[in-house]
């Protein structure tokens, strides 16, 4: 048994063309390795996204602050990489 197509209407690939490549700034390229590895991929191109929106050639932490604000606003979730302050 093979595959023989139906004559249907044909998928084209997605394409990237015309798609702005951003760059990161050493400071922001560091903000986001030390994200959890399983959300980096999918904040990276939120970022980058919002970058493109905005006409920046670059990510800096400034965009990232500014993404985490109006995300999060004043409910900003415990960094777990935070540091933990001890009652005495």
């Amino acid at each position: 048994m093979h595959y023989e197509p139906q004559g249907g209407e044909v998928i084209q690939p997605l394409s990237l063309d015309g798609v702005r490549p951003v760059s990161w700034n050493a400071e922001a390229e560091g903000r986001l390795s030390n994200l959890p590895f399983f959300l980096q991929k999918m904040i990276r191109g939120k970022v980058e996204q919002a970058a493109r929106e905005r006409s920046l050639d670059m990510v800096t932490l400034e965009l990232m602050d500014e993404l985490k604000q109006a995300r999060f606003g004043s409910k900003m979730p415990a960094s777990p990489f935070a540091k933990k302050k001890v009652s005495s």
